[in-house]
């Protein structure tokens, strides 16, 4: 039976380590693992007031490279950058294991993780962080519901966007949401597509990530 299970970890025991450290006043979202052969690629969305402190710290990180800037609106920021795979980590273990990654939210206080997997591979990973001394709490686990099967529903697009994604960057498009200035807000598309200002934007951020995605690891 598949499940999901929401994680959380102090920052210095974070799967992708300290150079992910969170400032104060700074939201980071990891948008998604693109393995690499021997490494990971992550795609993380960034919300500061001075988002370039980041990716200057990220840049700073002997543990990774690559680290360029694929889209940026106002004090959004979405960056690619490559982590290299150490054997015995978590991030390599996670590697292995068939885990899709939900969500992953990074504040000043930590991380928090929902996972996708069969419920015996999410007990392979508590157990390979407690014989490790990972610090890692197991908050929840709840079965995948069909609103989330829904979410994950492929738009049969070349960009690899789901159908949601899909009908909602439409609607934000004609709806002049990527205008300079804006034509709608975000509550607005929300409101029109009845469901929530957070589900929209989750929607976006994927879906952009998605379509740069497609363009960008191809010129890699």
């Amino acid at each position: 039976m598949t499940a999901i299970a929401e994680l959380s970890f102090p920052t210095e025991a974070y799967p992708l380590g300290e150079a992910v450290r969170v400032p104060e006043g700074t939201r980071v979202e990891l948008e998604r693992l693109v393995p690499t052969g021997e490494g990971v690629l992550p795609y993380l969305w960034v919300w500061s007031e001075t988002p370039d402190r980041f990716v200057a710290h990220l840049r700073a990180q002997p543990a990774v490279d690559d680290v360029a800037v694929v889209y940026r609106d106002a004090g959004d920021v979405l960056i690619r950058a490559g982590w290299q795979l150490a054997p015995g980590t978590l991030l390599h273990f996670l590697a292995g294991e068939d885990v899709a990654l939900v969500s992953a939210t990074g504040t000043a206080d930590g991380w928090v993780v929902e996972l996708r997997s069969e419920r015996d591979v999410l007990r392979r990973i508590e157990r390979f962080c407690r014989e490790r001394a990972i610090e890692m709490t197991l908050r929840r686990v709840y079965e995948a519901t069909a609103l989330e099967a829904l979410e994950r529903e492929p738009s049969g697009t070349p960009e690899g966007l789901t159908r949601l994604q899909h009908e909602t960057l439409v609607r934000a498009l004609e709806a002049g949401y990527f205008e300079e200035p804006r034509e709608v807000t975000l509550e607005e598309l929300a409101a029109d597509l009845g469901v929530s200002s957070r589900a929209v934007s989750r929607r976006l951020r994927r879906g952009v990530a998605n379509v740069l995605r497609g363009s960008l690891i191809g010129e890699r």
